[in-house]
């Protein structure tokens, strides 16, 4: 039907989505903040901004959120997030698999946490 529904991108992240578009800037963000912006990103295909916002979550990158990063990645079929967030964890197992995250991971999705 040509509508885009933008309810679900809160207007901040839509700002910033607009001003790289325009002006191919991009602030430093807070780990949810990149996790937005990614959606965002990968939604209306601009793709640099969707590497950029993922250089910017894989230096944020820890063992309390490698979980649902690694969600996140899968979910938009980034293959490339997806092989640095399992290197990190296999690197990090044995930190990982107690988190809240990882527990939380493996209830929703075993399949994913099997990986």
């Amino acid at each position: 039907n040509g509508i885009n529904d933008l309810t679900c991108i809160r207007a901040s992240i839509m700002k910033k989505l607009i001003n790289y578009l325009y002006c191919g800037e991009k602030d430093s963000l807070q780990y949810e903040e990149a996790c937005e912006l990614y959606y965002a990103a990968d939604k209306y295909e601009t793709l640099s901004l969707k590497e950029a916002c993922m250089k910017d979550l894989l230096s944020l990158l820890d063992v309390n959120n490698a979980s649902p990063m690694l969600s996140l990645a899968y979910r938009h079929s980034d293959d490339a997030f997806k092989e640095q967030i399992m290197d990190f964890i296999s690197k990090n197992f044995n930190s990982i698999v107690n988190t809240e995250t990882w527990i939380e991971l493996t209830d929703q999705d075993a399949k994913l946490a099997a990986l």
